[in-house]
């Protein structure tokens, strides 16, 4: 009883959806092949969250009961396969299980025939994974302020359709989800937590971009929001812009780099230079071309107490390229 009482506790602030910020403009994915239709979609095999981060020392409850906790919780941290099972069933989508699948990142954004011919369906003719990059997990040794973030976790996921002809992939896309827990108990426990929340809402945010069925339905707003999502279009092409942007992202002091995928065009970063990720806000900006020039589009990941001034990269880019 004692261990149940001072294992893990959650403060009322993350349990009310009145606190979140209002649902704004969700950002496209970063892949979606020309001819694809959510509409075409009928069962979807949802295959085990897989660990695709550099460093695999902290632990990761992607699959079975978690680590037992506190009061208000249940007995166990729900794993992030479960929710999302559920969470697409809760968008219109019925789902199947199917076999884990042995994938790298190179795998997953470019694959070969070879590796898509040893995925596994199951009885369907779509296949969903899950894949987690980074994640970071904050312990406060004591109570922590309300509104604190617990971490972050970039998750990516990747939608795949089995043909007559072969499996292609038709549906790709990367996103950072927070934690909004402030909880407090034993430091593995608290860890462990802070990461499972980060990566459910990052699938969630995955989710959020997935037509609704019916169309007019709306995912309740305690799910994963977007606080602003702005865009510039600069008279350069991406390649000139990208350049400068990373230029700005690695060495004004301004921001701390979590990643740059040079292939997407895409970065993510913490604003405020180098520190404590996880108690920073965490954006992600996309280059695309469009004719002549290329937009850049930034995504802020919202927080109850974060905000961040989306427009400064963009002035910041702009001034580079005047130079």
């Amino acid at each position: 009883m004692r261990r149940t009482f001072f294992g893990l506790l959650l403060v009322v602030s993350f349990c009310v959806p009145a606190a979140w910020p209002r649902d704004k403009e969700v950002p496209p994915p970063l892949f979606i092949a020309p001819e694809f239709r959510f509409s075409q979609v009928d069962t979807i095999c949802v295959a085990p969250a897989i660990d695709l981060r550099a460093d695999k020392t902290e632990p990761l409850n992607l699959s079975g009961p978690g680590e037992r906790h506190g009061l208000i919780l249940p007995d166990h941290i729900e794993s992030v396969d479960t929710r999302l099972a559920r969470d697409f069933k809760k968008i219109g989508y019925q789902t199947v299980s199917c076999s884990p699948v042995n994938a790298t990142l190179g795998d997953l954004k470019i694959p070969t025939d070879t590796w898509l011919g040893k995925l596994d369906f199951g009885e369907s003719r779509w296949l969903f994974i899950l894949a987690v990059e980074d994640v970071s997990a904050e312990y406060k040794r004591f109570w922590p302020q309300q509104g604190s973030v617990g971490g972050y976790a970039v998750v990516s996921g990747y939608l795949f359709q089995r043909q007559a002809t072969g499996v292609r992939l038709v549906w790709r896309d990367r996103v950072v989800g927070r934690s909004r827990g402030e909880l407090m108990g034993r430091k593995r426990t608290v860890k462990l937590a802070e990461s499972d929340f980060a990566i459910g809402e990052g699938a969630i945010c995955l989710l959020r971009k997935f037509e609704m069925r019916p169309q007019n339905k709306r995912i309740p707003s305690m799910w994963c929001v977007w606080d602003e999502n702005k865009t510039e279009t600069f008279d350069a092409t991406c390649n000139v812009v990208w350049t400068a942007l990373n230029d700005i992202l690695k060495n004004s002091g301004k921001y701390d780099v979590i990643g740059i995928a040079d292939s997407d065009m895409m970065a993510i970063y913490a604003i405020g230079g180098a520190g404590d990720r996880a108690e920073h806000s965490i954006d992600h900006v996309v280059l695309k071309s469009k004719e002549n020039s290329c937009v850049m589009r930034i995504t802020e990941t919202a927080h109850i107490t974060l905000r961040n001034d989306v427009g400064n990269l963009n002035k910041l880019v702009r001034a580079s390229l005047s130079k």
